[in-house]
């Protein structure tokens, strides 16, 4: 047999292609942003067991870049949901570019995410600019100052996980104050890694959330109320749309004999903070 030059660098490589693609998909009944991204974040982190961690340096990387991907689907249907319902975020975002593929792809129920697709939330500098420039909502330092920094941390090693077979790049390694090495240095993520990077993003999540929540109901109760476009007879079904955006389920943590927050309840602690007379009954 007569070896072709290529022949001394590897085999020829074997000929192949993709099965029938809609094999590949699923259809998924989407939660409520914040608790989508907890349903993903405990899925992921019940596949780090302390010994798979210890002796598989791969499988911590890939967890990690899950867990990054989980947290950008959130904030990505946090920003939507927001635009889809708040005239002033709409108003906010009405000049930015749509990705006109993926509209026709997503249809009349999901456009809005279409904004997002060319652009890429896996670090705080973009996380501030969606909030800011599509929603209408920046987020202030004295809030999010030092999660936005865990978070950039976070997005530093991912950008390494993902781009570079877990190789750390000298620009994320000099960002990340990483002393220099004689070896390539290549990321390592262990149990106790694992769970303090789950910790930062869900931390994070829970906090847009808060805020987004917070802004929304205060819309709903002064902003709104101000524009021409606004119908009083709408009010509970606005504000029902707002409360199942944000809403998490409740969770066990609760204390012990803590009453169930309802939708009605909050309504009327919302008026009453911002003093808009009730003139409509509202229920759960």
């Amino acid at each position: 047999m007569i070896l072709h030059i290529s022949d001394y660098a590897n085999e020829l490589p074997s000929t192949g292609g993709l099965s029938y693609l809609p094999d590949y998909i699923t259809n998924a009944c989407e939660l409520s942003p914040i608790d989508e991204f907890g349903k993903s974040l405990s899925s992921i982190i019940k596949f780090g067991d302390v010994l798979l961690l210890e002796s598989n340096d791969f499988l911590g990387r890939l967890l990690v870049a899950g867990l990054v991907s989980a947290f950008e689907n959130y904030a990505r249907s946090i920003t939507s949901g927001v635009i889809n319902i708040c005239p002033i975020a709409q108003t906010s975002a009405s000049e930015k570019a749509v990705n006109f593929g993926s509209m026709i792809w997503h249809g009349e129920s999901r456009f809005v995410r279409s904004a997002f697709e060319n652009h890429s939330f896996a670090d705080s500098k973009g996380l501030k600019t969606l909030f800011k420039d599509y929603a209408g909502l920046p987020l202030p330092d004295n809030e999010f100052s030092n999660l936005l920094s865990e978070f950039e941390r976070v997005c530093q090693l991912r950008h390494g996980i993902v781009h570079a077979d877990g190789f750390l790049p000298g620009k994320n390694a000099l960002k990340l104050e990483i002393p220099r090495q004689e070896l390539a240095a290549r990321i390592v993520i262990r149990h106790r890694h694992l769970h303090e990077i789950a910790n930062i993003l869900d931390s994070l999540s829970k906090l847009l959330n808060r805020h987004v929540f917070y802004n929304l109901c205060q819309r709903w109760a002064v902003d709104w109320r101000k524009r021409s476009d606004w119908n009083p007879q709408k009010e509970n079904n606005l504000f029902a749309q707002i409360w199942r955006l944000c809403r998490c389920e409740p969770s066990s943590n609760l204390p012990v004999g803590s009453p169930r927050p309802t939708k009605a309840k909050c309504m009327k602690e919302v008026k009453a903070k911002f003093g808009v007379f009730d003139t409509n009954n509202s229920s759960n």
